[in-house]
């Protein structure tokens, strides 16, 4: 799907407005006739993602397209699109920003040392975009895009696997590059703030407070997320209080990718999780969503509705005892279901 064209939704229930008030290496073994490939530099990484970027600019709705340029959850993500387009229709494009932030059109692009063969190879690409908020100030704007792509073996496509945006414009990953744009990845075990290995799990469970590292110390950004988790007030108030909401986190414990080294010797860690948020507006009532990350959804009375956001934050874990942090995130819409509201 058109990255460009996608929006960045809000935390969770802020793309909704009540009553139509405006809101808004190889896998296989090598034989002794092989002939190891050379490693990819960051002039090929760039093409290469020059190139995904190209597949990416469609409106297919073909899974079996969508399955030949993305993987993991970016390829979830897509296809949980797709099925919404194909079930509830798509939202006319016309409606969207028009104007045109300028874009520093520098493709930035490293190149992960693997560990291992059957790691594979991955590239961290970093891009300025095009990009607007759900619920926010209605126009475009320029956004630091990260990504990384991945390819199973040396003759296997590349593809997408996980996105998120920089807080800032020229926010690029402060990553330690030699001089041909390859960066050693950190062990899942490395004796950091956090295991790498562990440190999606420990952010999760921090956040839902299931668990507390106390030795740990978190960034107020992240204390903040902890603090408002699971308060269903701010959401029934947006709502105009319906008879019930139910908010639900969960997250992948295991890291996308490898640990990229940072230039302080610490890593980041690309991390995904899943924010689910159902409404019921009670008997006679219901909402109508002005705008919506979900195509499809807008100018309709719902009398129920499940939202579901994936979230994708590369966390950067220091090599001490210093502030875990976010070092770019983005909540995507995800899946969507709802009751149509039947009353006069």
């Amino acid at each position: 799907m058109k990255r460009s064209a996608l929006v960045i939704a809000t935390l969770v229930l802020g793309a909704v407005a009540c009553d139509g008030s405006a809101g808004d290496g190889k896998n296989a073994n090598s034989t002794p006739s092989a002939k190891a490939k050379p490693p990819v530099t960051a002039d090929e990484a760039r093409r290469i993602l020059k190139d995904l970027d190209k597949k990416d600019d469609s409106d297919s709705l073909s899974p079996a397209y969508w399955r030949k340029v993305h993987e993991g959850p970016w390829l979830d993500r897509t296809l949980a699109r797709v099925d919404n387009i194909k079930k509830l229709g798509k939202d006319d494009s016309s409606l969207d920003p028009t104007n045109r932030p300028h874009l520093d059109p520098a493709v930035h692009a490293w190149v992960a040392k693997p560990a291992s063969e059957s790691s594979g190879d991955w590239i961290l690409g970093a891009q300025q975009v095009s990009s607007h908020t759900i619920g926010g100030e209605f126009k475009n704007k320029a956004s630091m895009y990260w990504s990384l792509s991945h390819r199973g073996d040396a003759g296997g496509a590349w593809r997408t696997a996980f996105t998120a945006y920089a807080p800032k414009k020229k926010d690029l990953p402060q990553v330690a590059a030699d001089k041909s744009g390859r960066v050693r990845t950190v062990a899942p075990n490395a004796d950091l703030a956090v295991q790498p290995g562990k440190a999606c799990g420990v952010f999760l469970d921090y956040i839902t407070r299931k668990d507390t590292d106390e030795k740990l110390q978190w960034s107020s950004q992240i204390d903040t997320y902890r603090a408002t988790h699971g308060d269903t007030k701010p959401a029934s108030k947006q709502l105009n209080n319906p008879e019930s909401v139910e908010l639900r986190a969960e997250g992948q414990r295991t890291p996308i990718g490898p640990a990229w080294q940072t230039k302080d010797g610490g890593a980041l860690v690309a991390c995904v999780g899943m924010n689910t948020a159902a409404a019921d507006m009670g008997a006679g009532r219901w909402i109508k969503f002005t705008t919506s990350g979900w195509d499809g959804t807008t100018g309709i009375r719902w009398n129920k509705f499940t939202q579901t956001m994936m979230t994708m934050i590369v966390l950067n874990v220091p090599a001490d005892g210093a502030e875990i942090s976010i070092a770019a995130q983005t909540t995507w819409p995800y899946k969507f279901d709802g009751t149509k509201y039947n009353g006069a």
